[in-house]
């Protein structure tokens, strides 16, 4: 997944996942995790339950 030109910020609300960052930042979501995924972000998900998110999405202008 790569983020282009906006910036992500989400709240899980049920399900699980691993994020790993291009840079190898491994981040687990669980219900009640918050994550920032900016502008940029390269990664990639691994769903292990099914994930249902609150999200904001800010984009940028070019």
């Amino acid at each position: 997944m790569h983020r282009d030109g906006y910036d992500e910020i989400a709240q899980i609300l049920s399900g699980s996942a691993t994020i790993t960052g291009e840079d190898g930042t491994v981040v687990e979501l669980k219900v009640d995790s918050t994550i920032v995924t900016p502008e940029g972000w390269r990664g990639t998900w691994v769903v292990h339950e099914p994930i249902r998110k609150m999200f904001v999405i800010r984009r940028f202008k070019k």
